[in-house]
């Protein structure tokens, strides 16, 4: 099987699954290239969710999502588009992946992608 230019690729290694990218991918395909199997039924913590879209693919499979994000604006408008797709187990928070203050939850999976 050929490789498309620019699709996400999964590569694992010591530290576990990674993802390359030559582009911003489009929704739904870095989903398909972490492999869903990873999420389904997790609770699953997105650090630096921007618009949102990893976060809100993500509430199609795992238990439960939480998209932390530095930008008001994008949080506001990522819970928006949540509600309006009637997602109800994804959360967007305002906040900085250096200052993560996450109490007692816990996670089954992390997730840092395009927040360099």
């Amino acid at each position: 099987m050929s490789r498309v230019p620019g699709a996400p690729q999964a590569v694992e290694t010591a530290v576990g699954r990674v993802m390359t990218v030559a582009r911003h991918p489009r929704a739904g395909r870095e989903l398909g290239a972490l492999g869903v199997a990873l999420f389904r039924g997790k609770d699953v913590l997105e650090i630096g969710s921007g618009d949102g879209r990893l976060s809100l693919d993500l509430a199609r499979v795992a238990r439960r999502v939480v998209g932390v994000e530095p930008s008001a604006d994008a949080v506001a408008a990522s819970a928006r588009r949540a509600a309006a797709l009637g997602l109800r187990n994804v959360r967007f928070e305002v906040g900085a992946a250096q200052h993560l203050d996450l109490g007692r939850r816990r996670f089954d999976v992390a997730v840092f992608t395009w927040s360099l």
